[in-house]
């Protein structure tokens, strides 16, 4: 039930947690290993004489431990993965139009490499992501390609229209389904962002 249109860059996303208070409690230090982000504990104790004043500033260090963590192998996102999170009405729409993409990259002798993500099937040359087809919620998709936003603005497509110019990922996306999956209409948007990443 992941909200519509909720875009999180899962490339690029980290967490800390800082707790800062003019005491804690020693007896924290043991329970810092338990929680999976890292913690950094402070306190800032503040003296005045007059008029200067200090503050001392103390990080604590946790307890270390070893912890013993499971050993799993890389997820792999088939039908079954897709359905545990997504509408399982939805999934095989999707999965055929990441077929079709294959197809197409193939046909037209693209230097991608296709991969499943958690969110998306990305076509990639290296490291980089060229184009693709990304959920847009639990129950759509769309196509979406790594060109600049003055092109994915003024280059239309018939049949289908930019639902919007994503800025954090450089993407123009393309909402569509498995039934209106004409990728030919999309050729100036293939080679375009095909150009961009082999520059």
């Amino acid at each position: 039930n992941r909200p519509e249109g909720l875009q999180v860059n899962w490339e690029d996303y980290s967490v800390r947690i800082l707790v800062i208070a003019p005491s804690i409690d020693r007896s924290t230090l043991e329970h810092v290993n338990k929680i999976a982000y890292p913690v950094d504990l402070i306190e800032i104790a503040r003296w005045s004489q007059v008029k200067e004043s200090w503050l001392l500033v103390n990080k604590l260090e946790a307890i270390s431990g070893k912890r013993v963590k499971p050993v799993t192998g890389l997820k792999t996102y088939d039908k079954a993965a897709y359905e545990s999170v997504c509408n399982p009405k939805s999934v095989p729409g999707f999965l055929f139009v990441c077929k079709e993409l294959q197809d197409f990259a193939a046909k037209n002798n693209w230097p991608v490499e296709g991969k499943f993500n958690k969110y998306y099937f990305g076509c990639k040359i290296g490291n980089s992501l060229v184009f693709g087809v990304k959920w847009l919620g639990t129950r759509s998709y769309a196509l979406f390609f790594k060109v600049p936003e003055p092109y994915a603005r003024r280059t239309k497509v018939q049949g289908f229209k930019l639902q919007r110019y994503e800025k954090l990922w450089h993407e123009a996306v393309f909402p569509l389904t498995a039934e209106n999956a004409n990728l030919k209409r999309f050729k100036h948007f293939f080679q375009t962002a095909l150009e961009q990443r082999m520059e």
